[in-house]
């Protein structure tokens, strides 16, 4: 009778952790409001002002099937124009295949609870480069966060002069309150 109580009890204990373990994924997703950091490319005419990846992140859907949704900002023209970007789900965990810009096989480098690097290597016309995005809950730049961007940039040769601080200029939440919510996009 007892080895059965032990069973039972150890069984019990087997699937709360499960639980517990499935609630931490959950908190895992990237689903949620973000804001961008930091930016930088081998090609700095990318990611300059009016540049085709001077984007600014407002928020990503995470969808079932693991594709991501993107709603992003471009200023042009002093003005913050949305742009909503589909980061199709590759079979390796954490890869992504975006069309903007040419094509993108999009990395999901690092993501935690505050923050998030996304690594992108863009085809465009025969010409390849890449950019690195640091996307972060605040918009703030934690110790942490930072020194996993500027390992990450260091890992792939990109020079620390070509980062842009995106928390010092663009479009800014005041900014958006010019557009409607996600719903709209």
């Amino acid at each position: 009778m007892k080895l059965l109580l032990l069973a039972v009890g150890l069984s019990l204990l087997c699937i709360l952790q499960a639980h517990h373990g499935n609630a931490e994924n959950a908190e895992q997703s990237l689903s949620g409001d973000w804001r961008s950091a930091r930016l930088t490319s081998d090609d700095p005419s990318l990611i300059e002002e009016g540049g085709k990846f001077r984007l600014y992140i407002r928020n990503i859907n995470e969808h079932k099937r693991g594709d991501l949704v993107g709603h992003f900002f471009m200023k042009k023209f002093d003005r913050c124009i949305p742009i909503m970007m589909v980061g199709a789900k590759t079979d390796t965990k954490g890869a992504y295949h975006v069309y903007y810009y040419g094509t993108n096989d999009l990395h999901l480098s690092v993501q935690k609870n505050d923050y998030v690097i996304f690594v992108a290597h863009n085809s465009y016309h025969g010409k390849e480069a890449v950019i690195v995005n640091l996307f972060t809950k605040t918009g703030e730049v934690s110790e942490e966060a930072e020194t996993a961007f500027k390992n990450i940039c260091t890992e792939l040769g990109l020079k620390e002069e070509n980062t842009v601080d995106m928390t010092k200029d663009g479009c800014s939440i005041i900014d958006w309150l010019d557009f409607p919510s996600q719903e709209r996009f």
